[in-house]
């Protein structure tokens, strides 16, 4: 619990984090909390947040991660970039003069890479296996000595066994992924045009003001409003565009470098 306000500091929480005053970072500081978060608002912070936050009134020019749930229902997120592993609610979203502000929705970080990278590697893996497997094969036809077909075997079980467990754990994570796809954000007073709501694949850059309460989320690909039923209604096209998530990752990982 820190009561007053954070300025310019590294701060890291090893179970769960209340900031009754909030952080300014200045882009010098950071936030790193395992647990849960509460803070009245964080400003140019960079930071990982390991289950839900809730942010009671700004979250504005921030570079966060939060691995389960955004509450920001009674805040204003403006600038920069949030990723959200599950489901975000938000009062306004985006910024006046329309710099940008994205927000990720079932996120898993870094980890989307590495599975990516995982899953690009098996091929080879099962190629190295086979190929090692018909080694033994020829080896052992052709009599040579039991010194190279014994590297040959042990070089084999490796991959023999690591192939399943690659699969397996791919199996699972990816089993989590597809549930946190199925995540929604939902808007309790209205969106700003210049803000991004990005799915993985799938992005919406909202190009008109949109009163709330609503809510986005993925109907397969393709991406939809939801109203409540005493709302009028309002058509997609005619507020955003659709445009290719992995192309804003990309930009970000431009602005990165």
């Amino acid at each position: 619990l820190v009561k007053g306000d954070i300025r310019a500091a590294n701060v890291y929480a090893g179970r769960h984090a209340k900031l009754v005053g909030g952080m300014a970072a200045g882009n010098d500081g950071s936030l790193h909390v395992s647990g849960k978060l509460r803070a009245l608002y964080l400003h140019q912070v960079t930071g990982t947040i390991g289950e839900n936050a809730v942010i009671d009134h700004q979250l504005s020019d921030c570079d966060l991660t939060v691995g389960f749930d955004l509450d920001a229902r009674g805040a204003t997120v403006s600038g920069g970039i949030v990723r959200v592993g599950r489901h975000a609610a938000i009062d306004v979203l985006g910024s006046g003069d329309e710099s940008p502000t994205r927000v990720v929705i079932g996120s898993l970080g870094k980890l989307e890479s590495l599975l990516d990278e995982l899953h690009a590697m098996t091929p080879d893996l099962q190629a190295d296996h086979d190929a090692k497997r018909a080694a033994i094969h020829e080896v052992e036809k052709q009599g040579q000595p039991q010194a190279e077909i014994t590297e040959l075997r042990e070089a084999f079980q490796a991959v023999d066994d690591l192939l399943p467990r690659i699969e397996a754990g791919l199996g699972r994570v990816d089993a989590i992924r597809d549930k946190q796809r199925s995540a929604k954000l939902w808007v309790t007073g209205r969106v700003l045009p210049g803000a991004v709501v990005d799915f993985g694949q799938t992005a919406v850059r909202f190009t008109e003001p949109v009163a709330g309460p609503f809510g986005l989320r993925l109907n397969g690909s393709e991406p939809v409003l939801e109203f409540p039923a005493d709302h009028d209604t309002v058509d997609l096209a005619d507020v955003a565009e659709v445009i290719d998530g992995s192309t804003e990752l990309a930009k970000e990982s431009a602005r990165a470098a």
